[in-house]
């Protein structure tokens, strides 16, 4: 539970991100050190169950994942009354052999089943990510909400490397089926991340990978740019000056 607690430290899940916005939230994550964790307690916290955190904390957490370990510095304004924003260097949390190993995996999830390439691949581009669904407490009724989720994707897209981390979420989502292969919802979350990702690429000018370079390659290469990546909080471009 220690470790476990420690590495969100280490990626900023449960503190404030410093964006600079009033009101923002920590999330809910359980320190093991103030009340004990139960077994059952490391299992689903593994997974994210039992822990809530805020769509900031996921794209910062996830940018350090997939950039080659540097936690980055949020912020939404450039300079206040005239004067320029100083923005902190990124953090190295990760090492950049584990980042790599990250990124491939996330590049792995949405390239090997049918339906999630389907739904995700964008041609010419680099695409990583993961999905994630939740179930909603009902506060008023004290009980989980029947049938209904929150679903999410968090990923990234680019050409030689990743270029922007987006983070996307439909709320309580109801599917049409309960079965087995009838889970069906209108809009997945990988195709609503797919749809704000050709938005980025057209607002940021990504170029695609140049002729005969594999889309989905093996070890896709990121650089960490010395003046840090430049995140927001619905598509987080990745390289100085975008």
């Amino acid at each position: 539970a220690a470790r476990l607690y420690q590495m969100w430290q280490r990626l900023g899940i449960g503190d404030l991100s410093g964006v600079g916005l009033q009101a923002e939230s920590a999330g809910i994550v359980p320190d093991p050190a103030n009340v004990a964790w139960q077994s059952i307690d490391l299992v689903n916290r593994s997974f994210g169950q039992g822990v809530a955190v805020t769509p900031l904390q996921l794209a910062r957490a996830f940018a350090a994942m997939v950039n080659g370990g540097a936690l980055p510095s949020l912020h939404v304004y450039s300079s206040v009354d005239g004067e320029p924003v100083t923005v902190p260097d990124p953090t190295q949390v990760l090492s950049p052999e584990l980042s790599a190993t990250l990124r491939q995996l996330m590049v792995h999830v949405v390239d090997a089943g049918p339906n999630y390439a389907e739904e995700t691949l964008i041609p010419g581009y680099v695409v990583g990510g993961k999905t994630g669904t939740a179930q909603i407490w009902d506060t008023r009724n004290n009980e989980w909400m029947p049938h209904i989720y929150n679903h999410t994707f968090v990923g990234f897209v680019g050409a030689e490397r990743p270029e922007a981390i987006i983070v996307v979420r439909i709320h309580e989502a109801q599917p049409e089926g309960r079965g087995r292969d009838q889970y069906r919802i209108e809009l997945t979350s990988n195709e609503l991340f797919r749809r704000v990702a050709l938005d980025t690429i057209d607002v940021l000018d990504i170029p695609p990978l140049p002729a005969g370079v594999p889309q989905q390659s093996e070890e896709p290469s990121v650089g960490v740019p010395s003046d840090g990546p430049q995140v927001d909080a619905t598509a987080a471009p990745m390289a100085a000056g975008r």
